[in-house]
């Protein structure tokens, strides 16, 4: 009995210094890291004035830089990034308008336009990943007529809409992870694309003037989410020396057991 209360402290020794050796290598719990910054308001319009018919073209973007995660000397590894993209004012818009006049001829003129915006989100880091798209569209149309007796008419149309899609989110794979994570930067940037139809039309004996446009507006925030979790990989000095003393205090209390 003696002989066994004398391991007793050898063997919780050796426990406190097992238990100590495990906590300093024990991963902490995930954290997050949440960056934010505004990006401009994006434009993009064309216009047209005569009797014609044609396309819109314009593109317009905002470059925002972020800095990509760092380890602190390795003592951070990531583990999640999610990009979100969300819109705090958007238009999306197409105007016709315009006027005709004939003397003596029955018959009508006016125009019509078609808005289709592409609204983008790219993330540039080691090459472009592939961007997150949403195709937005809205038009106008409106025309007037003149009587047999000749005269002249006006038309005007405008249709808009504040409602637009507004949350981009990515998400990056296990695989993509080390990409973010260093000392250097990446880019994310917004985009519109604005591609659409338009057209003016009047009879032949018709003196007519027509104004036809369409234009896309967009801005908003955009928040990078980092996660991580604290890695260390070296046991402190303590540890050590407790593990140490309770391994070779049980070695030695062996040695002094008698033999059965």
């Amino acid at each position: 009995m003696h002989e066994r209360f004398k391991q007793r402290p050898l063997t919780m020794g050796v426990l406190t210094g097992v238990t100590a050796l495990l906590g300093g290598i024990e991963p902490a719990a995930a954290d997050i890291i949440p960056l934010s910054q505004p990006f401009g308001t994006i434009i993009t319009s064309d216009s047209a004035s005569g009797i014609i018919s044609g396309s819109f073209s314009d593109s317009g973007s905002d470059l925002t830089t972020f800095s990509q995660f760092n380890t602190l000397g390795g003592t951070r590894e990531l583990t999640g990034v999610t990009v979100t993209v969300t819109s705090l004012s958007s238009v999306l818009e197409a105007t016709v308008s315009g006027s005709c006049f004939a003397e003596l001829s029955t018959g009508n003129c006016g125009a019509a336009a078609t808005n289709d915006s592409t609204f983008s989100v790219a993330i540039s880091i080691a090459g472009p990943f592939s961007p997150l798209t949403q195709l937005l569209s809205t038009s106008a149309s409106d025309q007037c007529t003149v009587g047999e007796s000749g005269g002249s008419c006006s038309y005007n149309d405008s249709t808009s809409n504040l409602n637009l899609p507004s949350d981009f989110t990515f998400t990056a794979t296990i695989a993509q992870l080390s990409l973010f994570a260093g000392l250097g930067t990446f880019d994310v940037t917004p985009g519109l694309s604005l591609a659409g139809e338009h057209s003016a039309f009047a009879e032949s004996t018709f003196e007519a003037s027509s104004n036809v446009s369409a234009g896309t507006s967009w801005s908003g925030t955009i928040d990078v989410t980092y996660e991580y979790r604290l890695v260390n990989g070296v046991p402190e000095p303590a540890s050590l020396f407790l593990l140490g003393a309770g391994l070779a205090g049980l070695g030695f209390a062996r040695r002094k057991l008698p033999r059965n």
